[in-house]
């Protein structure tokens, strides 16, 4: 067993064509899903209805002395996940941007991509 690993990678170091490793990304099949999604959860319509639900859990909360733990849990859960869907463009209207990632031949070159 030793040995064919030690020949295996031996190949693939003389031979880095014979490795069968990938050489390009490609585009996987549930790119243009994930990317919509992302569209969906970042765009004016999440930003509407998070701040509804934030609203509506604050006063759910703020009337909520006669429901239970579990009920509480649940109004607490959808104030932090509607705060938390809704703090993109809150942070943008502040002027604070995420991480932006400048590509390799950019960075060679100097120029912009």
């Amino acid at each position: 067993m030793r040995k064919f690993f030690l020949i295996a990678a031996s190949t693939a170091l003389l031979f880095p064509s014979v490795a069968f490793a990938a050489t390009g990304g490609g585009k996987l099949p549930w790119s243009n899903f994930l990317s919509i999604v992302r569209d969906d959860l970042t765009g004016v319509t999440a930003f509407s209805l998070a701040i509804i639900a934030s609203v509506a859990a604050g006063i759910t909360y703020a009337f909520s002395h006669e429901m239970s733990g579990a009920v509480k849990a649940i109004v607490i859960i959808t104030f932090i996940l509607s705060i938390v869907t809704g703090i993109v463009n809150i942070a943008a209207a502040f002027g604070i941007a995420g991480a932006v990632f400048t590509p390799a031949a950019a960075m060679t070159t100097g120029g912009s991509f």
